[in-house]
């Protein structure tokens, strides 16, 4: 499924330090996730926030 290979995307980019790009993989997740109505959009907003919180911790 798309949703799940983007999801892990932004998961490979985020454990390699590119925030910037697992955020727009997570939200093309997200955005499919919820069009479709899928379970994995929870999973998705999860990741997202963690993301963007990984992102304010670099910015210190």
């Amino acid at each position: 499924m798309l949703v799940r290979v983007l999801k892990n995307l932004a998961e490979l980019n985020q454990a390699l330090g590119e925030g910037a790009v697992a955020q727009q993989y997570c939200q093309q997740a997200l955005a499919l996730a919820t069009e479709l109505g899928i379970p994995l959009q929870a999973e998705c907003e999860a990741l997202l926030q963690q993301i963007e919180a990984n992102q304010g911790d670099n910015e210190i």
